[in-house]
């Protein structure tokens, strides 16, 4: 019966071609599509996973979804550092801005904003300056995409003042 079978699916040489071309092609889409889910997933909670020191997030029960930015209150925080085992809580602001350039153009941004007793959500790493930084007034951190796009072929470095 099984060479009956082959013999049937072999018989035709387009056919066979075309069955085998078939699932080839889904087990394609099947894999790219699985991949581009995975890469959504990973950048759409890439700054929770990203921000070291944290092992559970408290949001706002109105959050519909990780960009969204609502606040908890005070209270809500007093009361999540209340639990018994919380050993500290801090807030953490996200938000969105535009930057204004030496030329003159504007560029879209995210704001991020840290504890600034404990710097918790600041990199562990920077590749100019250090961490400490931040503490002064009007400080800003850009990651190296944000500063390739902004400012494409400057070296890195560090200003003190408006650019």
């Amino acid at each position: 019966m099984t060479w009956v079978a082959l013999k049937m699916l072999m018989g035709d040489r387009s056919k066979y071609f075309a069955i085998v071309f078939g699932v080839s092609f889904a087990c394609f889409l099947i894999a790219e599509q699985s991949a581009t889910f995975c890469g959504v997933m990973l950048r759409t909670t890439s700054q929770i996973r990203d921000t070291h020191g944290a092992d559970v997030w408290v949001m706002n029960a109105g959050v519909r979804y990780v960009d969204d930015t609502k606040a908890i209150s005070d209270d809500d925080l007093y009361r999540v550092r209340s639990v018994p085992g919380v050993d500290w809580a801090v807030s953490l602001y996200r938000g969105q801005g535009q930057a204004q350039l030496a030329d003159g153009t504007y560029q879209g941004v995210i704001l991020m904003g840290l504890d600034d007793a404990s710097l918790t959500g600041a990199p562990t790493r920077v590749l100019v300056g250090r961490i400490g930084d931040l503490q002064i007034p009007d400080a800003v951190l850009v990651d190296e995409a944000g500063y390739r796009q902004m400012w494409p072929g400057e070296p890195f470095r560090t200003s003190a003042g408006p650019w």
